[in-house]
């Protein structure tokens, strides 16, 4: 009897324990997760709208090729539409 009883206990204070984060591991609030994802819609528009104004260049300043900066279209539309999805998910 006295080992179930002893055997319960620290099962009791294991489920007690507190969670540790690892290392300043931080868990985001919501509203810190909201911001966040308006963060990178705001990035991957604005990247939108210089490949659409044609000031979207290399990190050098040279020009991209039309083959490159159609992938890159093609991936921050999909950025935008998941930013924009991961902050409707967020509301609702």
């Amino acid at each position: 009897m006295f080992w179930i009883s002893y055997a319960l206990s620290d099962m009791v204070l294991l489920y007690l324990k507190p969670v540790r984060r690892a290392h300043g591991e931080h868990v985001m609030s919501a509203d810190e997760t909201r911001v966040f994802w308006e963060k990178k819609l705001a990035e991957n528009q604005r990247i939108l709208a210089m490949l659409d104004s044609g000031q979207f260049k290399a990190g050098d300043g040279s020009v991209i090729d039309e083959q490159t900066l159609a992938l890159v279209r093609t991936w921050a539309l999909r950025r935008v539409t998941e930013c924009e999805a991961r902050i409707a998910e967020r509301i609702a």
